[in-house]
């Protein structure tokens, strides 16, 4: 049988329970606000991983950009180089001297009797130039010329016209 209380019994159970349903009531709010902000601590988490992954995905974008502007860079210099050489290439092919006119060699001829008669001077430094015109023809030796050959008679250079 069930024991009988008397009202303070009842008055201080009935407190007491108020007590510990208010304390249970703060306990379960503190839990779930405890929940609530792990909640919001692991969105903020995912959030921030999404923006680092983002933000990883663009710098490697800009470093991929740099990377391709570089090797435009360097495709445009070789090419560049490329241009250069072929213009180079071309000025070597030019031919040297301004051929003025041709001679046939006589065995009458001489090479200061051609300098004195082309240029109007029969120094070494005016028939030595002829050698130098005709090197492929008559050779880099005054005794390599000989008669029937064509040598090419070349304009005199501005050094040779200042003297």
């Amino acid at each position: 049988m069930a024991e009988k209380k008397s009202l303070f019994k009842k008055i201080g159970d009935a407190f007491s329970t108020k007590d510990e349903k208010a304390a249970v009531e703060a306990a379960q709010t503190v839990s779930q606000d405890a929940a609530k902000a792990a909640a919001k601590a692991k969105m903020e988490a995912e959030k921030a991983k999404e923006e680092l992954a983002e933000l990883k995905k663009k710098q490697e974008l800009e470093e991929a950009r740099e990377r391709i502007e570089a090797a435009r860079k360097a495709a445009a210099k070789v090419e560049a180089d490329k241009v250069m050489a072929a213009a180079a290439a071309a000025e070597a092919l030019k031919p040297k001297y301004k051929i003025i006119r041709e001679h046939t060699m006589t065995p009458d001829d001489t090479l200061s009797g051609l300098a004195l008669h082309f240029y109007g001077h029969a120094t070494p430094s005016y028939w030595q130039y002829i050698i130098e015109v005709n090197k492929d023809t008559i050779g880099s030796e005054v005794k390599d010329y000989t008669p029937g050959k064509v040598i090419k008679i070349a304009e005199l250079p501005e050094d040779f016209l200042k003297k």
